[in-house]
């Protein structure tokens, strides 16, 4: 017995003196490679196909970045990696991390895009509120003051509606359709249309039922410009002028108002002293260039001033973007005459009753193109594109053309290049922020 216990004891220390095998060596992977990136450019939200070798699986294990932001990845194998662009990438290198190794792709030409939203207003109606707690009944023109507070004229319900940064919606001025100077809702409007501001805060507004332009001071108190409220065509001292369906309004910089006359197919000017006078139209339902009253235009409505003190003016039923120097000689920037939808250079382009435009501070013009239910820019050079909107009347937020309006009744730019529209069937104000 003791023979088989000592026995025991050597067997049992030699196991213990025996060295534990070695764990096989985990094999090396091979270093992912990327040899193709398509499209190799494209905006928030483009899905990129990563072409190269050796991608892990599951698709999830890869960190992909494109100029540092990170993307989401949506699927791969051994040989694809599927990614969606992130928002704000800016232009960059692509690049993979995976298993502690980091690939550097090629750089990806990230395309700037417009993001809509809605910013206020839900159904139609005249409820103040914020948001989309408010509701407008009709909302055509906007406009922005240097305090970045915004004015819309609410068309059918005759009032004018003031809009904060924070999207708390009230009423500024008006109520029931008529007649009135007074202050805030005391005043009365029929029909207001174009709407602007001055660099004091004066707001001024056209009633293209009334035939008057009127004026609403910062506190609310609303005074008759000019306008006799007599349909017709007349140049005159306030109001002994007469108007016809004025439907656009802008101001410079000395304080001079622009009108679009719209129905006597003229550009209108107010002086600081009230003289009404015609700066260029000759009166005929036509389409010219030339110098003042050789000029031609078809339903002339939206206005707005660039940094050079030309007047942009939105020749609507032209289908054309037209410009009119302080001298009053007017060339077209961008349109056929013809309605269409095709983007180009200058008058290869083609717009849809454009209604109104506002200006970029790099000189760019946005246009509301109504019937096109999207939102156009014509760059310095002359080159139109289109920058938001599927052309498909909707109410979709979303990227560039995923976005859709239902017939844009106007267009303004606040001092951070923020775009605002008046999306007027959807009865919203809708937002447009470039990433």
């Amino acid at each position: 017995m003791l023979l088989f216990c000592l026995s025991l004891l050597v067997f049992s220390c030699k196991d213990d003196d025996d060295p534990m095998p070695e764990p096989e060596p985990e094999p090396e992977l091979p270093v992912p490679t990327i040899t193709a990136v398509n499209p190799a450019s494209g905006t928030t939200g483009t899905v990129v196909a990563l072409t190269g070798t050796n991608f892990r699986s599951p698709a999830t294990l890869h960190t992909v970045t494109f100029n540092g932001a990170a993307a989401t990845v949506k699927s791969g194998s051994a040989t694809q990696l599927v990614v969606e662009v992130p928002d704000k990438a800016g232009d960059g290198n692509i690049v993979v991390t995976v298993d502690g190794e980091t690939i550097t792709g090629p750089a990806f030409d990230y395309l700037e895009s417009y993001r809509v939203s809605t910013f206020a207003g839900s159904s139609q109606g005249m409820g103040d509120g914020t948001g989309t707690g408010a509701q407008f009944y009709d909302p055509w023109d906007v406009a922005i003051d240097a305090n970045g507070i915004m004015y819309i004229t609410d068309y059918l319900s005759h009032r004018i509606r003031k809009v904060t940064p924070e999207g708390v919606v009230t009423t500024f001025a008006g109520s029931t359709a008529g007649y009135a100077d007074g202050t805030g809702t005391a005043a009365q409007f029929n029909g207001p249309t174009a709407i602007t501001t001055d660099a004091a805060g004066n707001v001024y507004v056209t009633e293209d039922i009334n035939h008057r332009i009127r004026k609403i001071t910062p506190e609310g108190e609303v005074t008759t410009v000019a306008g006799s409220g007599a349909l017709g065509f007349a140049d005159g001292v306030a109001t002994a002028a007469r108007f016809r369906t004025p439907s656009g309004i802008a101001v410079d910089a000395n304080g001079n108002i622009y009108v679009g006359d719209r129905d006597n197919n003229r550009i209108r000017k107010i002086s600081p002293e009230g003289v009404v006078s015609t700066l260029a139209g000759s009166g005929e339902y036509s389409f010219a260039d030339g110098t003042g009253a050789t000029a031609k235009f078809r339903s002339p409505s939206g206005l707005s001033i660039d940094a050079d003190g030309n007047l942009i003016v939105s020749d609507t039923d032209n289908h054309s973007i037209r410009k009119i120097t302080p001298a009053g000689v007017v060339t077209t920037i961008a349109g056929t005459g013809a309605a269409g939808s095709a983007d180009g250079v200058g008058t290869a382009a083609s717009f849809n009753y454009p209604w109104n435009t506002a200006i970029a501070a790099d000189g760019s013009i946005y246009v509301a193109d109504y019937f096109n239910n999207k939102i156009r820019k014509i760059a310095p050079d002359g080159t139109v594109t289109t920058v938001a909107g599927s052309g498909e009347a909707g109410n979709a937020d979303g990227i560039g053309s995923a976005a859709s309006f239902n017939q844009l009744g106007s267009i303004a730019i606040d001092a951070n290049g923020i775009v605002y529209v008046t999306d007027n069937l959807n009865f919203r104000i809708r937002k447009l922020i470039l990433e």
